[in-house]
């Protein structure tokens, strides 16, 4: 009788066991790639968690390689290791390339199509002007020689804009790039975005559906369920990006929100000009190139796209952010995309706005 409640009592265990460890919890996604951090909570249980972290590090290891502008990877045929062939040979060049890079290059095709060219992936050799001069001053902010700036200006006039720049094509299950001379792949205003819709995807794909992911900071992904509030909704502060302007000087200063955003299910993606710039004559010069001009502009201090896709909010932002306000409003009055501009006089604009949002 005693082993048999032995046994019985070791079944119990284990039952008891098995359900702990099967019961979700919060876990904290922390990953540094892509030059950025990627954080936030993941519910789930911890068996579950502990496959998902593993497979959401491998996804952003796999397209920081292969977008990575400034330095190659062994066996990898990404974005350096085309723009370097291109460049060195002084030709066009077609280079076989992995579907997942195939994938990305196509919304940059397709973005590129739907902005009227104001999303050009193809200019980097003209982002990369501007964010050596930022890159070489010594604080955000900083007031340098107008000389500085008309020595930009002048390299940025000298390249061209290459037409029709990136073909793809696909041949027996095959992918290809051609890349023409004059071009450079930059895919900064891109990949952040899409690889964590890629890791929504794939933790809905798991049937977890509670989930925060912060793509850098700019770029957020919500899902449902939310522990801390009573309807299970997620909110986003939209930042002042005066107020950070306003207190540059300050260490650890948390800025104020002008308005906070809630709901369910949803992509919260920010362009903005206020993390990284510089000035000269009272003019902000930063990293938001407009193909259009190929100068940083300053319609606004930052823009934010509401949607359900990262990777396609996170190319179309820096797209609407470098149109003037009369081509943003008719681009907006066409396609309907509820989006938030701070302006610099202080206040902000909003289009389509919904009732999800709120002003502070």
């Amino acid at each position: 009788m005693k082993k048999i409640w032995a046994v019985i009592n070791l079944i119990l265990i284990s039952v008891l066991f098995s359900a702990c460890t099967q019961q979700a919890i919060d876990n904290s996604l922390a990953i540094s790639s892509m030059d950025t951090f990627i954080g936030g909570t993941v519910h789930a249980p911890k068996a579950v968690w502990d496959k998902a972290d593993k497979k959401l590090k491998e996804m952003y290891m796999l397209y920081h390689e292969l977008t990575d502008n400034y330095r190659g990877y062994e066996g990898v045929q990404g974005v350096y290791y085309i723009n370097n062939l291109v460049e060195t040979t002084k030709t066009d060049q077609t280079v076989e390339i992995k579907k997942e890079l195939y994938d990305l290059l196509s919304l940059g095709v397709e973005l590129y199509e739907f902005t009227d060219g104001y999303f050009d992936m193809s200019i980097g050799k003209i982002i990369d002007v501007w964010k050596n001069l930022i890159d070489e001053s010594d604080y955000t902010g900083q007031e340098i020689p107008k000389e500085d700036i008309d020595y930009a200006i002048n390299l940025v006039d000298a390249i061209d804009i290459i037409e029709d720049p990136v073909i793809l094509s696909e041949v027996d299950n095959k992918y290809y790039v051609t890349l023409k001379y004059g071009a450079k792949l930059d895919l900064g205003a891109l990949a952040k975005g899409y690889v964590t819709q890629l890791a929504a995807d794939y933790l809905t794909d798991l049937g977890l559906s509670t989930y925060l992911i912060s793509g850098g900071g700019s770029s957020m992904l919500y899902g449902e369920g939310n522990p801390k509030t009573e309807d299970g909704s997620y909110r986003t502060g939209l930042i002042n990006p005066q107020d950070v302007i306003d207190n540059l000087d300050i260490i650890g200063y948390r800025p104020k929100n002008y308005g906070i955003y809630t709901a369910k299910n949803y992509n919260f993606t920010t362009s903005g000009s206020y993390n990284q710039f510089i000035l000269s004559e009272g003019v902000m010069y930063h990293h938001i190139v407009s193909p259009k001009t190929k100068r940083p502009v300053n319609h606004y201090l930052t823009l934010s796209i509401v949607g359900t896709d990262a990777g396609f909010n996170d190319g179309l932002s820096t797209a609407l952010f470098s149109m003037p306000p009369e081509v943003l409003e008719q681009f907006l009055e066409t396609n309907g995309y509820e989006v938030y501009t701070y302006l610099f006089n202080n206040t902000y604009k909003s289009y389509n706005q919904s009732e999800n949002f709120r002003p502070l």
